[in-house]
């Protein structure tokens, strides 16, 4: 499977995260495009991500399992999970609230 770009968030850097569906990884891309940071996740499909928590240090990533074969959900069983990723030394920043 080819990796495609699927969801995204933008750090407190100005730094654009990208989950990568088929690719196992998130990218980090620095204001000028350039790869910053890449982090490998245990699943094939990442499907989008965000950062969380009280001081929004937490990047948290969706995945899905939709469309693996056996052999592929056998590999990576925790495909469909929600995971948190910690320790990056990186926050997100607030968000406004819709409608508000």
């Amino acid at each position: 499977m080819r990796a495609t770009p699927d969801g995204l968030t933008v750090d407190a850097d100005d730094h654009v995260w990208s989950a990568h569906w088929g690719g196992a990884r998130l990218t980090r891309y620095r204001p000028d495009g350039a790869i910053a940071q890449v982090v490998a996740m245990p699943v094939p499909q990442c499907t989008s991500c965000c950062f969380g928590g009280p001081d929004l240090a937490t990047l948290f990533v969706t995945s899905a399992s939709i469309g693996l074969d056996a052999a592929a959900r056998t590999a990576a069983p925790l495909s469909g999970g929600l995971f948190a990723v910690t320790g990056l030394s990186i926050r997100g920043r607030p968000t406004a609230r819709f409608g508000g």
